[in-house]
């Protein structure tokens, strides 16, 4: 992946940079680095940049590129989309013509459930960019500290809880049901048993995984993150018990 500073010249990087204007991808994927690159820059294949060095070198000693610095349309060289992507991610469309990304995560606050402090830097850039707000819960802090955090939250946005297949297999099975329960059971004082049926789907709690927040983002459709696996598929505390089911 290269990453281009366009201003008065060109410059490769190979990190990400708040002045990046273009990145040189072969595909669009549903990955983090790639996402903030849809929102903050133009996504093109290595042909775009081959055809900036083409102009750059052309009628030497002073270049088409050097005179007037008209780059190459981005529009020719558009990554294709990964063959891994559902459907609905599959037109190209949808990854370059977005309007409300930055805003399209306002009304959420994300809990990420993390390995450590240090990782998820570019899905916390992905959030922010995007309007929402996040905190991170290491997953080793334990069921207690859980219920604190989220007792002590007055943010009156949808709070929505972050997992992740790799942070789930980095503790036990035990500990990590012991959290995901702890999250079901702190957003309502009732059981779930006692609630009726018409209220299941009013908790302001959901589950979601990393790639349902960034399809989110990408589509711009918020509808996506109450599609996810949240407390309406587990409505009583005896079957996830039982069958010891995880999010």
């Amino acid at each position: 992946m290269s990453l281009i500073h366009v201003h008065q010249g060109i410059h490769v990087v190979h990190s990400s940079r708040p002045e990046v204007t273009h990145n040189v991808v072969r595909e669009f994927t549903l990955t983090p680095s790639c996402v903030l690159s849809v929102l903050n820059s133009k996504l093109v294949t290595p042909r775009w940049l081959t055809e900036v060095i083409r102009r750059g070198i052309e009628g030497k000693p002073s270049s088409t590129l050097e005179q007037h610095f008209e780059l190459p349309d981005t529009s020719p060289y558009l990554p294709t989309v990964s063959a891994a992507l559902p459907s609905t991610l599959s037109p190209t469309d949808i990854w370059t013509t977005g309007t409300n990304r930055h805003g399209i995560l306002n009304d959420y606050r994300f809990v990420i459930f993390t390995c450590n402090s240090g990782c998820a830097e570019e899905f916390r850039s992905v959030i922010s960019e995007s309007g929402g707000d996040y905190e991170l819960f290491p997953v080793d802090s334990g069921r207690a500290r859980l219920h604190r955090r989220l007792s002590a939250d007055k943010d009156k946005r949808k709070k929505v809880i972050v997992v992740d297949d790799e942070v789930k297999a980095s503790i036990p099975p035990d500990t990590w049901n012991e959290l995901i329960n702890e999250a079901k059971s702190s957003v309502s004082s009732r059981p779930p048993l006692l609630l009726p049926l018409n209220r299941l789907k009013r908790f302001e709690l959901t589950f979601s995984s990393r790639e349902q927040v960034l399809e989110t983002i990408i589509l711009g459709e918020s509808s996506v993150l109450s599609q996810s696996p949240g407390l309406h598929r587990f409505p009583f505390a005896s079957i996830y018990s039982r069958f010891n089911l995880c999010v």
